[in-house]
């Protein structure tokens, strides 16, 4: 499925912006970490904004031929709180500037992994084929196409590059700068099945894990009911008696029962 999204950069997205892009069906929120040479002021706090609004929230991380790949990494890491950094779906490396060598741009989307996210890069045709020199060994890594071609879709196999298929192409960013709903923000659209992974959509709610506890507790408790009428009746006297009085719900007080269970006179 293709959903709307849009990046920023500099602009400052607040409350009443998020709720307008909301309404108008934007459901990703993409934010610049870091530029290469500086983290945006206010990154931490769109994210933030975003994030309460129920946007899909995205990063990217500019790299140079000034630094190795696993510096850039951690500029645009650092100062960013580890629950905004977990809540993003993919951070990309964004490969567009003159210079830069393909194995600082490996070092980075090989650190991402180390920092719990896929391997992902933002980047056009002619970065990539006439910057970078086309190279095909980045395949393991998702693609955000920048092509502009002020078309929605995503139409990556009439100017296909680097080896990518076009079940790799996660996004594309199709207009430059724009205001939006009152932001200045780039328009892209995304596929929601590579942005946000079948497992990580089907992550069980609060109420469906309250259900699932509720179930294993109760489950216990018929085990252990069943256990204690197992032995009563099984032995003899009030010592098989006792049985009945272990508290059912305890794991340790289970596993003696079992034991007990297994160690009665055949």
């Amino acid at each position: 499925m293709i959903i709307p999204g849009v990046d920023a950069s500099y602009d400052t997205l607040d409350d009443a912006e998020a709720k307008r892009l909301r309404a108008a069906g934007v459901q990703v929120w993409a934010q610049c970490l870091w530029t290469g040479s500086d983290p945006p002021a206010p990154r931490v706090t769109n994210l933030r904004v975003a994030l309460n609004n129920g946007f899909i929230i995205a990063g990217y991380i500019s790299v140079t031929g000034s630094h190795d790949g696993y510096w850039h990494i951690g500029q645009g890491q650092a100062g960013v709180p580890p629950d905004i950094w977990d809540a993003l779906a993919l951070v990309f490396v964004d490969v567009e500037l003159d210079g830069i060598p393909n194995l600082t741009v490996r070092q980075a989307v090989d650190d991402l992994v180390h920092e719990g996210k896929r391997r992902a890069i933002y980047t056009s045709y002619n970065a990539w084929v006439n910057k970078q020199a086309n190279p095909t060994n980045f395949t393991d890594c998702l693609l955000w196409n920048a092509l502009w071609d002020e078309n929605p879709d995503i139409d990556f196999p009439g100017l296909p590059y680097g080896g990518w298929q076009p079940h790799q192409v996660v996004a594309e960013q199709w207009s430059g700068g724009q205001n939006v709903e009152g932001v200045f923000v780039d328009r892209d659209s995304f596929v929601r099945e590579l942005l946000v992974p079948q497992e990580e959509k089907t992550m069980p709610t609060l109420e469906q894990l309250e259900a699932a506890i509720a179930k294993e507790r109760a489950d216990r408790e018929l085990g252990a009911a069943w256990l204690s009428a197992a032995i009563a009746y099984a032995d003899a006297g009030a010592k098989a008696h006792k049985a009945d009085t272990l508290p059912h719900l305890d794991s340790e007080a289970l596993r003696r029962l079992d034991a007990a269970y297994e160690a009665r006179p055949k």
